[in-house]
């Protein structure tokens, strides 16, 4: 049945028993159809490629009464447009009522991912995707806004928090693009959203803080030498917590005086090891069949943390503010006053970029000043010195 589809056409149309079309003498492909049921939806037909041997496919536009006609021929031609570009818009109506949801996309992530990440970053990002999926669970992964993620991450109140949730709302996507759970061509909804300024804590330990701390060591090696070796190892290489608990004792190479991490924050990492550090890999016991350095209490997997041990350390030392991150601090400045350059720290450190470490710029001076007396002293003593004196005489 052909004829022009309007308003009075379709109030007038009946069902039949039988399910039946309408095709508008218009447009070509646009239709009413009539279930029999009496259920009426408008709809578009086209094929799909070119030659003799094209599927035919339709398209529902939409519900009979929820759109009018002028507004479904609009829609249908819009259909029509996008199958002249080659596109089959059937074929991305099904792909879009497969694909998965941010809360498929994020239990993907945790699953796939996740489990390589340290367990301080895995906890974080844990928070990050529950506030996602809570918010926008049910959204089509690759139908997600920048809009919407930049409201959930207005509505966190620590900055830190809120750019940990942009890191890993990114990182969410970078991976179901790379694995094929969103198309390729999904624009990242946690791009170019600007994160908050954070005001890095920065915790350097003096001299005497250091003296206490060893002792405090000292004092509870008794109780339990490994979360005692761990800790030295931390200050004397500068590693960060989850790159020395996760050692393995294949990583160690003694010869090359360097501890060979295949993965890190920043890729594979060759963290290398002075005189000191390798005499406290001496010190550990090394359990028959343990692959790591520090075995934790299940079976084949390392120490999760050192929260208790340091606890009590720190607070035997009189330096409850003192946090395990900071041993990293301590020992890049140590480097700096010892004259060692930033670029070189920055490879000790693993940094992925300059400015990570030129937080620690400001200590160079000290360094320099030390240098400038030197020169100073030598330049007064060649001073004093009479005509004819030699150096040592």
């Amino acid at each position: 049945m052909h004829s022009h589809i309007t308003k009075r056409l379709v109030d007038a149309l009946e069902p039949t028993g039988a399910d039946f079309y309408v095709w508008d003498t218009i447009l070509a492909g646009f239709a009413v159809r009539v279930r029999a049921t009496g259920a009426t939806s408008y709809i578009v037909q086209y094929k799909a490629g070119r030659g003799r041997g094209a599927a035919t496919r339709r398209v529902t536009i939409g519900a009979v009464g929820k759109m009018t006609p002028h507004q479904a021929r609009e829609a249908a031609k819009r259909v029509l447009a996008d199958v002249a570009q080659g596109n089959d818009p059937a074929v991305i109506r099904a792909e879009e009522r497969t694909a998965a949801t941010v809360a498929e996309l994020a239990a993907a992530f945790e699953a796939g991912h996740m489990q390589r990440l340290a367990s301080k970053t895995r906890q974080g990002y844990k928070l990050a995707l529950a506030r996602l999926t809570d918010a926008h669970g049910r959204v089509r992964a690759d139908a997600l806004t920048r809009a919407q993620v930049a409201a959930v991450f207005a509505s966190i109140a620590s900055p830190s928090s809120g750019n940990k949730f942009l890191r890993c709302a990114s990182a969410l996507y970078s991976f179901g693009a790379k694995y094929g759970l969103i198309p390729e061509s999904t624009i990242n909804p946690a791009s170019r959203i600007k994160q908050h300024k954070e005001n890095k804590r920065v915790r350097f330990m003096s001299n005497a803080e250091l003296a206490r701390l060893g002792q405090a060591l000292k004092d509870y090696e008794a109780i339990d030498p490994f979360p005692v070796a761990a800790i030295r190892l931390l200050l004397l290489t500068g590693a960060r917590l989850h790159e020395i608990l996760w050692a393995k004792w294949d990583y160690v190479d003694c010869e090359r005086a360097i501890l060979n991490l295949p993965a890190s924050k920043t890729g594979p990492r060759a963290i290398r090891l002075n005189s000191a550090a390798l005499a406290v890999l001496a010190t550990i016991p090394r359990l028959a069949g343990h692959p790591f350095l520090f075995p934790g209490r299940i079976e084949g997997r390392p120490l999760e943390g050192l929260r208790w041990p340091w606890r009590a350390i720190t607070r035997a030392a009189g330096l409850t503010d003192l946090h395990i991150h900071d041993l990293r601090h301590a020992f890049a400045s140590c480097a700096v006053t010892s004259g060692v350059s930033l670029p070189a720290i920055q490879g000790l450190l693993g940094h992925a970029s300059p400015q990570m470490t030129s937080r620690y710029s400001h200590l160079v001076p000290d360094a320099a000043r030390t240098a400038i007396e030197t020169v100073g002293e030598a330049i007064s003593a060649a001073l004093d010195r009479r005509e004819g004196e030699t150096e040592g005489g």
